[in-house]
């Protein structure tokens, strides 16, 4: 009974691997096979297709790192404490696992047009703790949304720069600095 949960583990672990290589579109169900040392037609007795597999690995991924940033942030009352322990989790998980966090920013986009209503993603996080902080008054009214994307970008860019290899040390050296920035342009008014 254990055998088939662990191909498919391997599945899913080969498949995140080749679409964050060579991108959803760009990659073959041959190519998914060879890396996980199975059968072409393997895959089809846990997924439809490609695709579902793909959707699969992202909404599952992002429903578990968004409940984690909730969970963590959950005790902490102070914005900006709270503010050290996203970017903390985030960096984190870059650095835990740079595949996965990679497939889930490059595939954002893609999956975008098919996310429910109600999924929550952690731009929605972002916005939750600006607004705890302007209700709160540690930081002045402003839009949230507009905010909420400085800091994405601001923390989420260091980890392309590191992809890419214009960072070669470890981004969590820079997290005091960039907590910093994005506290500093929070209080802006």
């Amino acid at each position: 009974m254990a055998r088939p949960i662990i191909k498919k583990d391997i599945i899913i672990r080969a498949a995140l691997e080749v679409f964050t290589e060579k991108g959803v579109d760009g990659t073959t169900i041959q190519d998914i096979a060879s890396r996980a040392n199975a059968a072409g037609g393997t895959l089809y007795r846990y997924f439809r297709s490609k695709e579902e597999l793909a959707q699969n690995i992202f909404f599952e991924n992002l429903d578990i790192f968004v409940s984690q940033l909730d969970s963590i942030l959950t005790d902490e009352k102070c914005i900006q404490k709270r503010l050290r322990i996203m970017v903390d989790t985030f960096y984190e998980f870059f650095e835990n696992d740079q595949v996965l966090f990679s497939y889930l920013l490059l595939s954002e986009h893609n999956f975008a047009k098919r996310m429910k209503c109600d999924q929550r993603t952690p731009i929605d996080v972002i916005i939750k703790v600006i607004d705890d902080g302007k209700a709160n008054k540690e930081i002045p009214e402003q839009e949230s949304s507009v905010s909420a994307a400085f800091i994405y970008g601001a923390v989420v860019r260091v980890t392309f720069f590191k992809i890419y290899g214009r960072i070669q040390n470890d981004i969590r050296i820079y997290k005091e600095r960039i907590v910093a920035g994005c506290w500093n342009f929070l209080q802006m008014k």
